[in-house]
């Protein structure tokens, strides 16, 4: 399994690369034009995180959909899914305008206006970026990934600080950057055979998707929840930490790219992996575990002089520079259980489980992380609460190591079954179960379909 995933994920790395290059660059625009302009963005942060959530938790559900199901059904998940990601981007454009006329902050609402047209068309590359790595064409996935980090890595800049003819925005062109990138990779992506194709059973993908995508995406908003309490932390020191904080999500984004391409891929195999191989499946987990911690370490050793730097290029924030070396000497340290978060995440999305990935993300990111960075704070004023980070994910890479044990003993629900099967009762058995198996012993006898259905089958009687 190791082995396959490193060849999936090998055309995402390259992507990654480039799409955090992106945001890094963006970060770096913003921070020249000044402190205030990188304060309007992080009050813009949560809701690009947000949207983020919601479209990684619809590609999550698309791409689990796809992987579960047969031949014959998968154009019609396939259509089905990237219609109603354009619905819900639709719908979702109000939710920022809203949200803005309450930052009263002028320029945070410049960069909203310019960044909202680009939901609808972020939605749909979310989906369709997830059912081409579900089909293992991870290569032409990567490519479009590419081609979008690259148009904003070309237009941030320009549109910023004004090239030729081309006038100096601000922040706003940042904005209209993301917006004029997502709607030109929505024109590349889109195939001539999704396009042309009728649209059947539109609702019962569409309960189906939603049942599976609603969990993935709450599992992805407590990220922004866990950002918006540290800002909130933070910001009562002063706007230096919360500039800090801001720029450095953006500059880690970069450095984790290898944990975001092999999240990316892991859950359509971990689906085949678990129907060839049930003996070894697990065995083959323990793999990919190890080589995240590994690859966590050499990240911990080669961020360890990255801060030495701060101070020769972040002249313009200068109050920023101490906070951004506290949290670059402590958060790397749990970079290898953050990744492995990560990946349980994608396994369980996969499997077509995603409560289970919805307990991991609330007690990593709302349960052990806010009690124990308000703790921290009062003792280590802003560096409690980057300690607080590092200590919530690793104890949370624990907990999802003890869960994955019980996950993975549980056959897939085949994709019909997963599409007429009621939401209501399918939320309160997987919640259930997530729950409860995160509190049971760690030898216990296995879930079986027969143990649920209230069975008599003579193997698990005893």
């Amino acid at each position: 399994m190791l082995k396959e995933l490193k060849r999936r994920a090998a055309p995402m790395h390259p992507a990654m690369l480039v799409l955090g290059a992106a945001n890094t660059t963006e970060a770096i625009c913003l921070s020249y034009l000044g402190q205030e302009h990188l304060l309007a963005y992080s009050l813009v942060l949560p809701l690009l995180l947000l949207l983020d959530a919601i479209g990684l938790g619809l590609g999550a559900g698309a791409a689990s959909l796809y992987a579960r199901s047969d031949a014959r059904q998968r154009g019609m998940i396939a259509r089905s899914s990237l219609l109603w990601a354009w619905i819900t981007g639709l719908l979702l454009t109000s939710a920022p305008l809203i949200a803005s006329s309450y930052l009263a902050q002028p320029v945070a609402d410049s960069y909203i206006r310019f960044w909202v047209p680009a939901m609808p068309f972020a939605l749909v590359n979310f989906c369709a970026l997830a059912l081409l790595r579900a089909a293992d064409r991870s290569r032409q996935a990567g490519k479009v990934i590419m081609l979008s980090g690259a148009l904003q890595i070309t237009l941030t800049p320009t549109l910023v600080f004004g090239v030729g003819i081309v006038p100096a925005m601000g922040i706003s062109g940042a904005a209209l950057a993301h917006t004029l990138a997502a709607m030109l990779v929505s024109t590349v992506l889109l195939p001539q055979r999704w396009r042309r194709l009728p649209i059947t059973g539109m609702f019962s993908v569409g309960r189906a998707l939603f049942a599976l995508a609603l969990p993935a995406a709450f599992a992805n908003l407590s990220v922004p929840l866990g950002v918006t309490m540290m800002m909130t932390l933070l910001g009562a020191l002063h706007d230096g930490y919360v500039a800090a904080f801001a720029l450095a999500l953006r500059i880690e984004s970069f450095c984790l790219v290898a944990f975001y391409a092999y999240s990316s891929v892991i859950g359509p195999l971990a689906v085949a992996q678990r129907q060839r191989y049930p003996q070894t499946f697990f065995a083959l987990l323990n793999h990919c575990r190890n080589h995240c911690f590994a690859l966590g370490a050499g990240l911990t050793v080669l961020l360890a002089s990255l801060p030495f730097t701060f101070p020769y290029w972040l002249t313009s924030c200068p109050d920023a520079v101490l906070p951004l070396q506290l949290y670059f000497w402590t958060i790397p340290l749990s970079y290898g259980a953050h990744g492995f978060v990560m990946l349980a995440n994608g396994v369980f999305n996969g499997l077509g489980r995603p409560y289970f990935g919805l307990v991991i993300s609330v007690l990593r990111c709302v349960v052990l992380l806010w009690p124990t960075a308000i703790l921290l704070n009062q003792f280590w004023p802003g560096h409690g609460v980057f300690i607080a980070i590092a200590a919530s994910n690793s104890l949370s890479a624990i907990a999802a190591a003890l869960l994955l044990k019980r996950a993975y003993t549980q056959i897939p629900d085949s994709a019909s079954a997963t599409i007429h099967q009621p939401f209501m009762r399918k939320f309160y058995d997987q919640t259930l179960r997530a729950v409860v198996c995160t509190h049971q012993p760690l030898f216990t006898r296995r879930y079986t379909e027969t143990q649920r259905r209230g069975g008599n089958d003579p193997e698990t009687r005893n």
